[in-house]
């Protein structure tokens, strides 16, 4: 299972949804939830599962509670909170972790679950019919036309409009678009002007999408942003191959965006992963397949160590 920090957004298996991760992590917390209502609740979203797998996943279990045997690892659960109108992305093995006392759900998440509309609810099965891409998985026609808008001005208006849209209404700067954040909206269609104005000038959070916008300024290859993203800590995942970006810089051959991510962060990133696709896979592996001399020189700086190429 791939790992996600709880109140950062789902961006697993599409881009991007207005849906908030919880329980994306094996951290042990040792207390074992009581809460029966929120337990009978959860449980019966299990009935009702999103993205459901065909082949195996890395880690399967069977739980038995309220009578019934459940198979959990192949799918993911939706919760909407009738009160706040907040959406929570989950796995189903959330249930098997929370039972176990591995996993202590955060207060918001349980009190969210206790307020969620019933899965055979008009709105539950109404927000399952809209779950597609076409209509943002689940938004209404007025989120659909907002993220039209705010899109449209990114990326045809000015810098000076953009932040006159932002100054009248400051909400915007947590709206998730189909593209991601703003931030990584402006990014996405070259809009660096927008883009280092949020970095320096407003209060948009950096981290929501668990560190998106430093792989696109990547992919993009705008060193200003990177180097701007970098200063402010934004978040770098070490968890998984595809979401490590000095792995992305050196993959697709960003020999000064490689230079900088070392720069800043070391050996920190120098993890082994493997997986069905590939075996022992590690940086120097990857930059040999690449065979981008100017990377593996870097990378040998680092590491110091000979490295045959």
């Amino acid at each position: 299972m791939n790992h996600y920090k709880d109140f950062t957004y789902y961006s697993h298996e599409h881009f991007f949804e207005n849906s908030i991760n919880i329980g994306w992590t094996n951290n042990t917390k040792g207390n074992v939830c009581t809460d029966e209502l929120f337990l009978e609740k959860l449980v019966k979203h299990l009935d009702y599962p999103f993205h459901k797998l065909r082949g195996a996943p890395f880690e399967t279990k069977k739980i038995f509670i309220f009578s019934r045997e459940y198979l959990l690892g192949y799918s993911e659960l939706r919760i909407l909170d009738q009160t706040t109108k907040k959406k929570y992305a989950v796995p189903d093995m959330i249930v098997y972790r929370i039972i176990e006392g591995q996993y202590a759900p955060p207060i918001e998440f349980i009190e969210a679950v206790k307020n969620s509309f019933d899965p055979e609810s008009i709105e539950y099965q109404s927000y399952i019919s809209r779950f597609n891409s076409e209509n943002l998985w689940g938004e209404s026609e007025k989120y659909i036309k907002k993220n039209k808008d705010i899109l449209d001005i990114i990326e045809n208006n000015s810098v000076i409009d953009f932040q006159k849209t932002i100054t009248n209404d400051e909400s915007l700067l947590s709206f998730v678009t189909e593209k991601g954040s703003l931030l990584n909206a402006a990014i996405h269609y070259q809009r660096t002007d927008i883009a280092k104005w949020l970095l320096s000038e407003s209060d948009i959070d950096i981290n929501i999408f668990n560190g998106i916008e430093l792989l696109t300024a990547i992919e993009k290859e705008y060193m200003d942003i990177i180097i701007m993203l970098l200063d402010r800590k934004i978040m770098m995942r070490d968890d998984e191959l595809l979401g490590n970006p000095l792995f992305i810089a050196v993959s697709e051959e960003k020999e000064l965006a490689t230079k900088v991510i070392l720069d800043y962060t070391g050996k920190d990133l120098m993890q082994t992963y493997n997986s069905p696709y590939y075996k022992d896979m590690d940086i120097f592996k990857l930059a040999e397949i690449r065979g981008n001399k100017k990377i593996i020189d870097a990378l040998k700086i680092i590491n110091r160590e000979s490295f045959e190429y």
